[in-house]
């Protein structure tokens, strides 16, 4: 859920007018205003409080379907999602509000605008989310293109493509992904697929498991397109009347269920990284049954990349910009006004704390359930599209150095990434550090790491 739209909770229970990004709240009114009759938010995606359609059913039909033991393959296929009636066109074409801290406020995924005259309308489409199926006006503002951006958008940046074309993909590592629904046939991973599970789930239409999926190893728009992905969708607690209860639980079933299959891999495609696009609260019911598997997948040579795990956060991008050039980049709109009142350093941590790890993901284009060709271009992702490029980009340090830990990798990033000089409204501000996927490789390659199964890894919390 980009931000929690998915997009995911980010560092602190703060609303995002603090800075930083409610993604469960966010993806909740996201979900509600493209669905109107489904419950919205499906496990996996950052839901910190409770938001279930009122109109919703009183009981949930959660289900597990499992391949047989010893084999692995799509349990379920699905029809495409359809968004068509989701957008009321009678209404007055929404305006962006940057000052607002909401997400998702100009989305017209799917919609008919062409009874709209939009020619005046750059700043909030600037600021849209579309698909591939949204129809546009003849008439649009200067530089507004939706084809050129989302093309633009399905490039990962700041130079994995460049290490695609050396012949670092992600090859022979495997990424698993903890998620909603999957729209298992989409031409951008349905090569890479080799698993598709569900644990305690329930079947809704949402984006954001097949979004997250694309943009770890989509052929087009994503990090390691060469990684074998393994899907398991589960809803991390149970759905009520307008409620929604949290119980780890089943996720932490679902981590066990991948170290499962990671037992069964041969040594030359072992998983790698396990990604979460949810933070992890200490206040929520069996707590500890799921940082147990956390750990014990660690202890497996697993990297588990959640929110919250470390401190990483999201890039925003002029949907225009070079997404290869790191001058390109500012801070995710989820809290970009936190760091232009406060700078980054203050951003609950002292002055001599380690920098955030700061990676794309606002201005992205990604894969759409609504078909296997069809693709959705968010202005603002969150840390829900940060976590999967972290996970594509641990991959590719695993095919390049197969010893890889989580720890060397991230001193790695943290010791390539770049910093930047951001001038506004008078004032200069430093913006660091920003990933460089290239520079991980290179700092790495002349590395041996024989050991990363020994011990418990210290980077976890």
């Amino acid at each position: 859920m980009p931000g929690e739209r998915p997009r995911s909770e980010p560092p602190q229970a703060g609303a995002r007018r603090r800075g930083q990004v409610r993604a469960d709240e966010a993806a909740a009114k996201w979900y509600t205003r493209r669905m109107k009759k489904i419950l919205l938010l499906l496990a996996t995606l950052p839901l910190a409080r409770a938001f279930a359609q009122t109109d919703a059913p009183e009981t949930i039909a959660y289900r597990t379907l499992l391949n047989e033991e010893g084999s692995l393959g799509i349990v379920k296929h699905f029809t495409p999602a359809d968004y068509s009636g989701a957008y009321d066109a009678s209404k007055p074409f929404p305006a962006y509000d940057g000052s607002s801290g909401e997400m998702y406020q100009v989305d017209v995924v799917g919609a008919d605008l062409r009874g709209y005259d939009l020619r005046d309308r750059y700043n909030d489409l600037i600021h849209s989310s579309f698909d591939t199926k949204t129809k546009w006006p003849d008439a649009l503002p200067e530089g507004f293109d939706p084809q050129a951006i989302m093309e633009t958008g399905k490039d990962p940046g700041l130079g994995v493509r460049e290490l695609h074309r050396r012949g670092i993909t992600g090859k022979n590592v495997g990424i698993a992904v903890l998620d909603s629904w999957l729209y298992p046939d989409h031409d951008e991973y349905r090569e890479r697929l080799k698993g598709y599970e569900e644990i305690h789930a329930f079947e809704e239409p949402t984006p954001h498991g097949t979004a997250v999926a694309s943009l770890a190893v989509g052929k087009n728009v994503g990090v390691a397109p060469g990684a074998d992905l393994y899907y398991v969708a589960v809803t991390s607690g149970l759905f009520g009347k307008g409620t929604f209860e949290y119980d780890y639980a089943y996720l932490a079933s679902a981590i066990d269920r991948i170290r499962a299959i990671n037992k069964s891999l041969p040594a030359s495609g072992k998983i790698r990284v396990l990604t979460i696009t949810l933070r992890i609260k200490p206040e929520r019911k069996n707590y500890d049954a799921v940082m147990r598997a956390i750990r014990d997948a660690e202890r497996d040579g697993i990297f588990v990349v959640y929110v919250g795990c470390r401190d990483y956060r999201g890039l925003y991008r002029d949907p225009s910009a070079n997404p290869n050039d790191s001058e390109s980049y500012r801070p995710g709109l989820y809290w970009s006004a936190k760091f232009f009142a406060d700078g980054q350093s203050t951003l609950g941590q002292g002055d001599d704390a380690p920098p955030p790890l700061l990676v794309p993901s606002d201005s992205r284009c990604a894969a759409s359930p609504s078909g296997a060709s069809e693709y959705a271009f968010d202005s603002e992702g969150g840390l829900s599209w940060a976590v999967p490029y972290l996970a594509g980009a641990y991959a590719l340090a695993c095919q390049a150095c197969p010893g890889v830990t989580p720890e060397a990798f991230w001193k790695a990033a943290l010791e390539t990434g770049k910093t930047v000089t951001i001038a506004k409204d008078g004032k200069s501000y430093r913006l660091g550090k920003i990933i460089d996927p290239e520079g991980i490789i290179d700092a790495l390659a002349d590395t041996s790491y024989d050991n990363r199964n020994e011990g418990e890894p210290s980077w976890t919390n």
